[in-house]
């Protein structure tokens, strides 16, 4: 039946099955960049997170040598509140 057909009969058929894989083949490619952009941009944010925290990691010798408050004679206990909340930030670094 379809070889009996003529040219201008098929020809339709043809192209548009063209069109359509190139169209799927279009639809493939763009799912797979916007797939690598994700993933590169997935781990931009990674490792700019993962850079914070070593840098906020390295600020805390610095941070012990200038702390706001020292202990004096008449307030002693302010020294131990100072560490606590040095050890509080540091915590939340480390965890980061």
């Amino acid at each position: 039946m379809i070889a009996s057909a003529g040219f201008w009969t098929i020809f339709p058929i043809v192209v548009a099955a063209v069109v359509s894989i190139g169209t799927a083949a279009a639809g493939v490619f763009t799912w797979f960049v916007s797939g690598v952009r994700a993933e590169r941009t997935r781990l931009q944010k990674l490792y700019a997170d993962a850079y914070s925290a070593v840098i906020s990691y390295r600020e805390f010798p610095y941070l012990i040598r200038r702390r706001r408050r020292a202990p004096t004679q008449e307030h002693p206990e302010i020294g131990g509140e100072e560490r606590l909340r040095i050890a509080g930030a540091l915590h939340t670094v480390q965890e980061d």
